[in-house]
């Protein structure tokens, strides 16, 4: 196989990337709200989630800002503790 045959590993995580994104912006969220409503986090990209990693929102209301790899999920800074929405 030639080299220019093959793309390069990170054409894939792009393509990925820009296709999450796109899927996420169509959803509205009721879904996100039962699923948190039943005991489990969600995941969102917000206007300002830095390129290449997602917001995982505890039903309580803590949040992380992750990357997602081969591995699984990787904390990129740790829970905040505060809801969205400010409430305690």
């Amino acid at each position: 196989m030639s080299s220019r045959n093959r793309s390069a590993p990170h054409d894939g995580q792009d393509r990925f990337w820009n296709e999450l994104e796109e899927e996420l912006k169509k959803d509205d969220d009721s879904a996100a709200r039962a699923h948190l409503a039943a005991g489990y986090p969600i995941y969102v990209i917000d206007a300002d989630t830095p390129r290449g990693t997602i917001v995982k929102i505890f039903p309580a209301g803590d949040r992380q800002l992750i990357m997602l790899d081969l591995d699984g999920e990787r904390v990129i800074s740790p829970s905040t503790g505060v809801p969205e929405d400010g409430a305690n």
